[in-house]
């Protein structure tokens, strides 16, 4: 009891006697945040104002020619998923899958996983002969290495609510 009593009021004169540095520290925190966060903002507004040097007579205009050079715009307007903003050509879309196709390799090589964004993501995984002891396994039991594919929620939803229709031309029977 007394020694339980004499610990709490020193541990408490001792808070008494911290706490103007825990509030220099909390309101130095607080004022390094706010610094922080101006910054933020100001170079936010930066890149706004660099942004809007490229809008000319209401189209986002680019310095450069290349197959994108505007964009008409207005207020109100909104880009649907049907309007083309810009296009690829052959060799870029042949680089595009080159460049994935070389991160799934380096990623399958470590065993892990893919996320490819909305599409989903690829998973190794592997086939191996069944053991009873896991001092069993070794290279042998491994009959061969194979990929996962986990669509999206959104693939996944499209495939639940896909309609069929049967081709009869298409039936070949024996």
């Amino acid at each position: 009891g007394e020694a339980d009593a004499k610990a709490e009021y020193d541990k408490r004169i001792y808070n008494r006697n911290q706490a103007g540095e825990i509030y220099s520290i909390a309101t130095d925190k607080i004022a390094y945040q706010a610094s922080v966060a101006q910054e933020d903002y100001e170079d936010a507004e930066k890149k706004l104002q660099d942004f809007d040097a490229y809008i000319v007579d209401g189209m986002v205009s680019a310095q450069h020619e290349g197959v994108v050079t505007a964009v008409h715009i207005a207020v109100g307007d909104l880009i649907q998923k049907d309007t083309a903003i810009a296009t690829l050509n052959d060799y870029e879309v042949e680089f595009v899958l080159s460049v994935l196709q070389e991160v799934v390799i380096e990623n399958l090589e470590i065993g892990r996983g893919i996320e490819l964004g909305r599409l989903g993501c690829l998973e190794p995984s592997m086939h191996a002969t069944a053991v009873e002891d896991l001092k069993d396994i070794n290279l042998k039991t491994i009959k061969k290495a194979h990929i996962i594919y986990k669509p999206s929620v959104e693939i996944k939803k499209t495939l639940k609510n896909l309609k069929y229709r049967i081709d009869k031309r298409c039936i070949i029977e024996r």
